[in-house]
């Protein structure tokens, strides 16, 4: 998936590029370890199986239908994530994750799910963005949250992989292909002039 392709791609990048992976839903997972009292690998595991790690709510209440308040992990991320938005703004996550960002860093996101997250990093001067989309034509995903289908039919895409069975074994040679075609590995990467280089960071 997209966390195995981030991975890919930082070991793929030269020696001398600094580079990080980088997530949107970081922080959420750090607030809901917090939340269940657990490690951010249980709640990894539980995203990842969903069906194999439900959550069971005490039900405290005999008007409250059990079935309604019966979930797990993956739509706790997704709740919660757009709970909120609603309060502090749709950017939120992206501003969070901005403030994360280091000069003459190669940040690698690899969760990006939602257009407002392009458009607000997009628009700060010391960033340039390239996408790079995964596909995987063996997975059918019948999730149909805004998480997993809002970038659909997104289509301002610098580069695209496909991540299926039949095409793994490119992955490697896809990804360097990328790596040269987008120069984020020369140091005229974000501006032409070097001076303004050493403002910016790198990211997409």
């Amino acid at each position: 998936g997209k966390d195995t392709i981030a991975e890919k791609l930082y070991g793929n990048l030269p020696v001398r590029v600094k580079a990080k992976i980088l997530s949107f839903a970081e922080p959420m997972k750090d607030i809901l370890a917090d939340t269940f009292e657990v490690n951010k690998e249980t709640i990894e595991v539980a995203k990842n199986e969903p069906y194999l790690h439900p959550i069971k709510m005490v039900q405290l209440r005999e008007d409250v239908d059990y079935n309604r308040i019966h979930t797990d992990m993956r739509r706790v991320l997704q709740n919660f994530g757009q709970a909120v938005k609603k309060h502090f703004g749709q950017a939120v996550w992206a501003d969070l994750l901005y403030s994360k960002l280091e000069e003459n860093t190669v940040h690698i996101v690899s969760d990006w799910r939602y257009i407002i997250e392009y458009e607000a990093l997009r628009d700060r001067p010391d960033v340039r963005i390239i996408t790079l989309k995964v596909y995987n034509e063996d997975v059918d995903n019948s999730d149909t949250h805004s998480s997993e289908v809002e970038l659909d039919e997104h289509t301002d895409t610098t580069y695209t992989i496909n991540n299926s069975k039949d095409h793994r074994k490119y992955v490697d040679i896809n990804l360097d292909e990328f790596i040269r075609e987008t120069r984020i590995s020369m140091p005229d990467f974000r501006h032409p002039d070097p001076l303004d280089y050493f403002k910016c960071a790198k990211v997409w």
